[in-house]
């Protein structure tokens, strides 16, 4: 399943670097569809899941595992969505963000803490770390991944970014254009 998270990460970033998605379907329901729509006899005896693995086996022949990097083992994709189903997605190493990691996975399904739009964030008081954060901010980058100096973890724009006091995790990408909205549930894959 993570597999999946990373691939559908991988041709979101392509469809917008590209711009030539214009639907959001992730690549397991593009396959669920396709695996429907071959069921053209409504044969009851179709093992769906094996219909969906027959339908996405030619994009793993495409990915060219044995090339790949070990990290990409090690890689988490946060995903960020608001309650009008918007969503925001950033990749994150084990090897630096092992604690980070575990928070998220503790957040699933916990709504968001904030009550103004500005920012997004729950409350986690956990310790911001004390090393150097290795990512800097740069122009474009609309939403960032943070620390809170309070310890807490959530989302902060780009534009409103201030060293002193949030801690970079990672830079976050829109599937399409996020606002920000109080509730919103976080989950790591």
């Amino acid at each position: 399943m993570r597999i999946l998270f990373l691939l559908n990460f991988a041709l979101l970033v392509y469809a917008k670097k590209y711009d030539c998605f214009s639907n959001n379907l992730t690549v397991y329901e593009w396959a669920e569809n396709q695996a429907i729509v071959k069921n053209e006899s409504n044969d009851e005896n179709l093992n769906t899941n094996d219909a969906i693995k027959a339908e996405m086996t030619p994009f793993f022949k495409l990915m060219k595992f044995k090339k790949m990097k070990p990290r990409f083992l090690n890689e988490y994709v946060v995903k960020i969505t608001s309650i009008n189903g918007q969503s925001l997605f950033c990749i994150i190493d084990v090897l630096n963000n092992f604690d980070t990691i575990k928070i998220i996975k503790s957040l699933k399904n916990v709504p968001s803490d904030n009550r103004i739009f500005e920012f997004i964030y729950w409350k986690t008081k956990c310790k911001k770390p004390s090393t150097p954060c290795p990512l800097k901010w740069r122009a474009g980058v609309e939403w960032y991944l943070i620390y809170f100096d309070d310890g807490d973890i959530g989302l902060r724009r780009g534009s409103e970014f201030d060293e002193q006091q949030y801690y970079l995790i990672a830079e976050m990408t829109a599937e399409t254009h996020f606002v920000s909205t109080h509730e919103c549930k976080i989950e790591i894959e």
